[in-house]
């Protein structure tokens, strides 16, 4: 998704309908990124605590 910052680049393969198909993989992917690093930083600062 990267690529609509970058001139004169498609966002999709092959170029002509901008319907992003990466879609329906990409939100999913980034959620379960983004619950790991809550879950981390959660442990992380329950261990600093106790020390």
């Amino acid at each position: 998704m990267s690529a609509t910052f970058c001139p004169g680049t498609a966002s999709v393969d092959p170029p002509g309908r901008d319907d992003w198909p990466q879609l329906w993989c990409t939100i999913p992917v980034l959620t379960a990124v983004g619950s790991g690093y809550a879950v981390a930083r959660r442990g992380l600062n329950a261990t600093r605590r106790t020390r």
